[in-house]
């Protein structure tokens, strides 16, 4: 899976390399010359649906069509972002945010525009009215001695050191291996029902 994305990268790469001129650098194709400019509502008419599947990523417009099914996360998750931001399902998914990822070189040769600024600061100024709307906002404290792989979403395991002293691993010392953020649980005022099939 990922060498077809490398594959698939690589031919997007000589594509964009190609509109913007021979000789242009994969890793900087068209940064010389201007984008053209996009709104919101033309990104999302490119939702994948009639062909073109566009994202968008802070102010930069993307082209990801060639690449959708041969992304390491497989086609569904991305197409989750179709014709809209990514930024909403990396705050969930931030392994894509890992430095090592080197996600703006993956990103820039599907580059095909940019996000009409007016479309920017309107969002800006919604964000700003919600600013206590990261879903991380109440994960639960770890354990200060896991070893962390991912904060968030949380990926951390007990150092080989402390298992078996004490024979029953405590609570706190289990491994965590999440997808999303810990649900909210109100404590005593969350209640479960089981119902058996004869209602007992």
């Amino acid at each position: 899976m990922f060498a077809r994305a490398i594959s698939t990268f690589a031919r997007t790469a000589a594509k964009a390399a190609v509109a913007c001129g021979a000789g242009a650098a994969l890793s900087t194709a068209c940064d010389a010359e201007p984008y053209p400019i996009y709104t919101r509502a033309d990104v999302k008419r490119r939702d994948g649906k009639g062909g073109q599947t566009w994202v968008t990523y802070e102010d930069g417009v993307y082209d990801i069509t060639d690449f959708v099914n041969a992304h390491p996360g497989g086609a569904q998750k991305i197409r989750l972002a179709a014709g809209a931001s990514v930024e909403p399902f990396w705050r969930i998914y931030k392994q894509h945010l890992d430095p090592s990822v080197k996600i703006g070189d993956i990103l820039q040769p599907m580059r095909v525009g940019t996000l009409d600024q007016a479309d920017l600061e309107a969002e800006a100024a919604a964000a700003a009215a919600k600013a206590d709307d990261d879903p991380y906002l109440n994960e639960p404290t770890r354990h200060p001695a896991l070893t962390v792989h991912s904060a968030e979403p949380a990926n951390m395991e007990a150092p080989p050191a402390m298992l078996g002293d004490p024979y029953l691993t405590p609570n706190e010392l289990w491994y965590v291996r999440n997808h999303h953020p810990v649900p909210a649980n109100a404590g005593d005022a969350h209640e479960v029902l089981v119902a058996t099939p004869d209602a007992a």
